[in-house]
């Protein structure tokens, strides 16, 4: 084995080696270079951290709206189904010849009043002429609707009957949307 050079007592270091205070002058760069990028990693770490959970927040967020957003469509199609059949019963039960009854019978009471206070003549012809075209168009209207209830029933868009079906009050009952 061949021994190394001694300088002054020292191990001789060729020339392009670096010496002891160079040596730890770059570890001590070194290490403060590590320490650097470890808070920076840290650093970009924490906030890619923090984007995500406000990325996630924001996502669940815009997810619970859009379940509220479909509920409250849900609800508004299911309040529009009830009143649209509330709406076909309420006209089934309470078809315009109600509406025209009380009107007749207004024209009637003002009728009875014209005769109570006694003036006969125009009065009582107009009188009889209004109850009479109230009665034909009562009828008149009373004849259509029918025909159009049955008309509906023989397509089978309102009632599942059959076209040889008439109209009961129990086809009323099995009206489906």
């Amino acid at each position: 084995m061949v021994e190394p050079r001694r300088f002054r007592g020292r191990l001789a270091r060729p020339f392009w080696a670096p010496d002891r205070e160079e040596v730890r002058r770059w570890v001590r760069e070194w290490r403060k270079r590590e320490k650097r990028e470890r808070k920076e990693r840290e650093k970009r770490e924490r906030k890619e951290w923090e984007e995500w959970e406000r990325e996630e927040r924001e996502r669940k967020q815009q997810e619970r709206e859009e379940r509220e957003l479909q509920r409250q469509e849900r609800e508004r199609v299911e309040w529009e189904r009830i009143q649209r059949r509330s709406q076909l019963i309420q006209t089934l039960l309470s078809p315009p010849e109600g509406r025209l009854l009380t009107l007749l019978s207004s024209f009637i009471f003002i009728m009875l009043a014209v005769l109570a206070l006694e003036l006969i003549g125009w009065f009582i012809f107009l009188g009889l002429l209004v109850t009479i075209l109230a009665y034909l168009l009562l009828i008149i209207l009373f004849v259509a609707s029918q025909n159009f209830l049955i008309r509906k029933v023989r397509r089978g868009s309102l009632w599942s009957a059959s076209p040889t079906t008439r109209v009961t009050p129990w086809h009323i009952l099995r009206v489906e949307f």
